[in-house]
């Protein structure tokens, strides 16, 4: 019989995992089409670092995912 302890930490890996294959796969679309891009990380903990610090000031959930987008957005305009 598995450990519950053992379950909880496998389904926090594959939760904090979604996010990173996200971005792997963001990643990979865009060397297929001949940019490389090391910064795809950064760009997602940008956005959800102001999206989080929006959310806790506002208690606005919407107005937080909008500011995340807007300076992940943001963030990497300065790649391009």
């Amino acid at each position: 019989m598995i450990d519950v302890q053992l379950m909880g930490l496998l389904n926090a890996t594959l939760q904090a995992a979604t996010l990173l294959f996200i971005a792997a796969l963001g990643e990979l679309i865009t060397e297929k089409s001949g940019i490389l891009n090391l910064g795809v990380e950064g760009m997602i903990s940008v956005g959800a670092v102001a999206g989080f610090i929006t959310a806790i000031n506002t208690e606005n959930l919407f107005l937080a995912v909008i500011v995340g987008v807007l300076s992940a957005s943001a963030f990497s305009s300065i790649h391009a």
